[in-house]
């Protein structure tokens, strides 16, 4: 059975964050980033370790032992925002049922009625995969589009022809989260 592991970044070792960061620095991934900055290694390390206190959840997607992408939630004692990225490289089929398995955990462990995302006008792909999950745009300006969806929103979803043939597949595999739970959010 494969497996997709969604580690917390606290947990990350050394060799860890610097695979992260080298993804998180990808041109390609900056551009559609609302942070577009180069993140340095020990800005990184100082910003992991003030997630212990925090409303905020950062964890790296991992498949065959190799660090993907990155899946983390804001504000999660308010009106919880998600947000991920992914290596170009990494397999579609993953790409799609990390979205899917994330939004799942988001719904059952924090018992929201709604998840929220932000992104950039520009990021077209991320916007029409954002709307098959069933996510709906509520406000927009002229960089920034937000979205929001209900849990009752992205179960209707589910039911929807793209989504039902991701999810026939998502049964091959297994999901872990290692999630530092230290600090009451």
């Amino acid at each position: 059975m494969n497996k997709i592991v969604l580690k917390d970044y606290l947990f990350l070792s050394n060799e860890e964050h610097k695979d992260l960061l080298k993804i998180r620095n990808k041109d390609y991934i900056r551009d559609v980033s609302l942070d577009t900055g180069v993140i340095e290694l020990i800005n990184h390390i100082s910003f992991v370790k003030g997630l212990k206190n925090s409303d905020k959840k950062f964890f790296a997607i991992i498949f065959e032992d190799k660090i993907i992408g990155g899946v983390n939630i804001f504000n999660i004692k308010e009106d919880i925002k998600w947000g991920i990225f992914f290596l170009e490289e990494a397999n579609i089929m993953i790409k799609s049922f990390v979205p899917i398995y994330f939004l799942e955990y988001i719904f059952k462990t924090f018992q929201k009625e709604e998840i929220f995302l932000d992104v950039k006008k520009e990021n077209i792909n991320t916007i029409s995969y954002d709307k098959n999950l069933g996510f709906k745009i509520f406000k927009e300006d002229d960089k920034i589009i937000s979205m929001k969806m209900s849990n009752l929103e992205f179960e209707n979803a589910k039911e929807k022809p793209f989504l039902k043939r991701v999810m026939k597949q998502f049964k091959k595999f297994d999901f872990e989260i290692i999630s530092y739970d230290g600090v009451e959010v």
